[in-house]
């Protein structure tokens, strides 16, 4: 099964069969209709699940999403925000959590509760 999503609001489980289907229509920049789930997939749901994830933006520890500009975490509204990196070890080493990541951590708090 892909996963594939325009936004987090939708987004659709295709199997193997489906998928490629839907990759062969995408490349003609067509919609496909998947019958089993009664949608209609546009082009923009190509690159869902395929695309790699930015790797200068993320989450730290407590969160907070971070962009990394000119070699420098900040936040994404203001470039002038820095964090302390005592607080912040994740940012001294360079190592901030993808949004992947951050979710599989908060599913694991969720279910060791």
């Amino acid at each position: 099964m892909k996963t594939v999503y325009y936004d987090k609001d939708n987004q659709f489980e295709l199997n193997d069969e489906e998928y490629i289907k839907a990759l062969r229509f995408w490349e003609k920049g067509k919609s496909v209709f998947i019958q089993r789930l009664k949608v209609n997939l546009s082009s923009f749901y190509k690159w869902a699940g395929e695309k790699p994830e930015n790797k200068n933006m993320g989450r730290l520890h407590d969160g907070t999403i971070v962009v990394k500009t000119f070699g420098r975490w900040t936040l994404p509204d203001d470039e002038k925000i820095t964090f302390d990196p005592n607080y912040y070890p994740e940012i001294y080493k360079d190592e901030v959590m993808s949004e992947t990541e951050w979710q599989e951590k908060q599913k694991t708090k969720l279910l060791n509760k």
